[in-house]
């Protein structure tokens, strides 16, 4: 394997990690607004909902047709 294949495959692997990290995200604030909460918990830290019931629901939703 060449060089610039190491570092393409490190590149996706770093990409999908990411859009992994932001699904996660992404779900657990639409789950809390959908419950009414006022902050999620992600990771370690505290975040503000500010997303409409409707939205978190239609996030949910389609994640959940996804398998995720």
């Amino acid at each position: 394997m060449s060089m610039s294949e190491t570092r393409f495959r490190r590149m996706i692997r770093s990409l999908i990690a990411e859009a992994l990290e932001e699904d996660s995200f992404t779900y657990a604030v639409a789950k809390a607004a959908i419950a009414g909460k006022k902050t999620a918990k992600v990771g370690d830290k505290e975040v503000p909902v500010k997303m409409s019931k409707e939205k978190a629901q239609k996030i949910v939703d389609e994640m959940d047709e996804r398998g995720y």
